[in-house]
């Protein structure tokens, strides 16, 4: 005698009203899928057919995760489902389906919002609201095209689970390898940063290699025709360290300094003027008719008999003056007057002269001394300057004409008034001999140099 076991279609076991005894085994003839009744669950349970449960064990797929409505609310749009079991393949974003059911508002494929408890769900609804109404009907999970098998761990069964065909899918991607970019740009779109984000304690690192040495980043221009590389010491410096940069921009002329620890800072430094010169020629406009005594301007007028003025020129004014970048033809308003230049900023200058001096009627078998002075003034005060003698002898016959002689004097010196017109460096001739004696011409150049 041959054993028969009931029967019946895929509509069978989703129809409310039909519950399988317990232990109860039902045959689907249409897709040969087996279910065993438990005496609540309608339709029973699915055990699957040979080709679907082939060497599997404790399988669960969710669409045969049927379950039965039993109560059903509605707030503000939102409509929560209670099942009579408890459906742990049920998650936020599955599509189901309700079929059969009592309201037919609830019929028709829903996406679960949330899940209460592990028998209830909710989805978003337009329908009038409703407190703790019964309800029958089937719920059935849909399966999203081109799912897989996949085994659930946590929860000891296989399961079906989206495809990741594209990377965006996957919430924690991990590399397998090293990441070849193929010549292609990681980039991103919108206002999108492309953030790092290391691990605690780690860093971002760019590695050298034995051809190009230590590890660099590069920054091109807009264009990424040209661009500047930062690069790190190389292996043999066996260097580690870190340099932390300062809270903000600082200011005009500040530079950066270290604490000796790579906490870096701005800081004024002490020579942060940056050294600037002017230069002044000048040249006797006629040669003096009287007899130099004494001491004199380089210049001076007509306070001496008939010496003539010098005429002065500014470098940058008559076009003939340095075209260095550091080259201030009037150094922020140097001035001259009768060989007295004033209108220094306070500050430390190096001054430097080149004087011709011409010596006339000199006397036969004659030894004569002259001295030649720069003195600096701030105010009234006179500072420390430069004195440097000049002696000349004739032995035998005088020479007939002008002899020229070139002097040439240097000083530093701090100019300190805060006025600058009082600010004075002053060129001095001295001499006790009745000889005609001056300067016909010469340079002197003002360097600031703090």
């Amino acid at each position: 005698m041959a054993l028969q076991i009931r029967r019946g279609t895929s509509a069978d076991v989703t129809s409310a009203s039909f519950v399988p005894l317990l232990g109860e085994p039902l045959y689907l003839t249409d897709n040969q899928k087996l279910y065993i009744g438990d005496g609540s669950t309608p339709g029973g349970n699915a055990i699957g057919g040979a080709e679907d449960l082939k060497d599997l064990t404790s399988v669960t797929l969710i669409d045969e995760s049927v379950g039965a409505l039993d109560l059903y609310s509605v707030t503000s749009n939102t409509v929560l489902i209670t099942l009579s079991v408890g459906q742990s393949a049920y998650y936020v974003g599955l599509e189901v389906v309700i079929s059969n059911s009592s309201v037919a508002a609830l019929n028709g494929t829903h996406t679960i919002t949330s899940i209460p408890t592990g028998s209830q769900f909710t989805f978003s609804l337009t329908t009038a609201d409703v407190t703790s109404a019964s309800v029958t009907g089937v719920v059935t999970p849909k399966i999203p095209n081109g799912n897989v098998l996949t085994w659930n761990e946590t929860n000891s069964y296989w399961e079906n689970a989206a495809v990741l065909t594209d990377i965006v899918n996957d919430t924690t991607p991990q590399l397998g390898g090293n990441l070849d970019t193929n010549n292609k740009t990681i980039t991103s779109t919108g206002t999108n940063n492309i953030e790092f984000d290391p691990a605690t304690g780690q860093e971002v690192i760019f590695k050298g290699n034995a051809t190009d040495g230590s590890g660099r980043i590069k920054l091109n221009c807009e264009s990424n025709s040209h661009g500047i590389i930062i690069k790190g010491p190389p292996h043999s410096a066996a260097a580690n360290y870190t340099l932390t940069l300062p809270n903000d921009d600082g200011t005009a002329d500040q530079v950066l300094k270290t604490d000796g620890s790579g906490v870096l800072s701005w800081t004024t430094p002490s020579n942060a003027i940056t050294s600037q010169f002017t230069s002044f020629q000048f040249n006797l406009a006629a040669a003096p008719t009287g007899t130099v005594a004494g001491s004199q301007d380089v210049g001076q007028a007509t306070a001496i008999g008939t010496f003539s003025e010098l005429t002065f020129a500014n470098f940058g004014t008559n076009s003939i003056g340095p075209t260095s970048a550091t080259f201030d033809p009037t150094l922020t308003g140097i001035t001259e007057s009768f060989g007295t230049f004033s209108g220094f900023t306070a500050g430390i200058y190096r001054i430097e002269a080149s004087l011709k001096i011409t010596i006339d009627n000199l006397a036969i078998n004659s030894y004569l001394n002259y001295s030649h002075e720069i003195r600096p003034l701030t105010g009234s005060t006179q500072l420390p300057g430069t004195f440097q003698d000049f002696n000349f002898t004739t032995t035998g016959t005088a020479p007939a004409s002008p002899v020229n002689q070139r002097v040439s004097m240097s000083v530093v010196c701090h100019l300190e008034n805060a006025t600058a017109a009082d600010n004075q460096v002053r060129f001095l001739l001295n001499s006790d001999q009745s000889n005609d004696y001056y300067c016909s011409g010469g340079t002197v150049t003002f360097t600031k140099i703090a």
